[in-house]
């Protein structure tokens, strides 16, 4: 099974226990559902307009167009109650300082724009600021689902940097 309802790193994923990773399966099977039915009803639809014979119509275009918004806003749906029961199912573990601003009213796009600025103005070498993220245990916590582009990204530069 393909994960894509998240974007999570394997070392993310190694830290969720077994019912955490059975809420993300369950989530995805219920993605995957979504997208057949989708599928579906945009082939039943697209047969009975040519069986009506006014498929070149536009009718089409707008029938398609409002089933695939309809498919999004349920998908988004049900990836922000996995990451809501994510963020709180989560061990307590010790939370240490962080040395950047935490404030968890903040967007998570605002997290991770801080964080990243942080890093790249205190280490001026793409390895060192690869390796301090990766041992900041904070970041993951902190960031979410926006650790895993943010990891990949400082990783990419840290192998340029070689």
């Amino acid at each position: 099974m393909t994960i894509d309802i998240i974007t999570y790193t394997d070392e993310q994923y190694a830290q969720m226990t077994n019912q955490q990773l059975e809420e993300v399966r369950k989530a995805q099977k219920s993605k995957d559902t979504l997208a057949r039915k989708l599928s579906e009803n945009l082939y039943k639809e697209k047969y009975n307009l040519v069986e009506k014979g006014i498929f070149n119509s536009g009718l089409y275009q707008m029938i398609k167009q409002k089933l695939e918004t309809e498919y999004a806003k349920q998908v988004e749906l049900l990836r922000e109650e996995l990451l809501f029961y994510l963020k709180y199912s989560m061990s307590n573990e010790p939370i240490t300082e962080a040395p950047y601003e935490v404030n968890y009213a903040q967007s998570f796009e605002t997290r991770l724009t801080i964080v990243r600025q942080y890093y790249e103005d205190t280490y001026p070498s793409a390895t060192e600021r690869f390796a301090a993220f990766k041992a900041d245990g904070f970041a993951k916590g902190y960031l979410g689902e926006c650790y895993s582009p943010l990891y990949t990204y400082f990783k990419q530069q840290a192998e340029l940097d070689t």
